[in-house]
């Protein structure tokens, strides 16, 4: 064992922060776990929203072109909601 990890392990200081330290890496894990859900749910389920509304209020024009358009558009809205969200993480955990 090398010197520092026997000083480490002899002071009860040392050991209670480290506790401490864990125990609130433990409660940021959830929330962390949940803002990626949300990262790669909100453009899905936007998506999926949209094309069911404007499908149901524009059957008739609710072709590929349109369909396929939308999908680059939400597309381009993931980039702002993932470095807003590596920002947001940066920032608080």
């Amino acid at each position: 064992m090398s010197p520092l990890s026997s000083a480490v392990h002899s002071h009860p200081q040392v050991l209670e922060a480290r506790r401490r330290e864990l125990g609130r890496l433990r409660q940021a894990i959830p929330a962390r776990v949940g803002m990626q859900v949300l990262l790669f749910a909100t453009p899905t389920l936007a998506a999926v929203f949209s094309f069911a509304a404007y499908g149901s209020a524009e059957p008739n024009n609710f072709t590929a072109p349109h369909i396929f358009s939308a999908i680059a558009y939400f597309s381009i809205m993931r980039f702002p909601l993932v470095s807003g969200t590596q920002t947001w993480n940066a920032r608080c955990c």
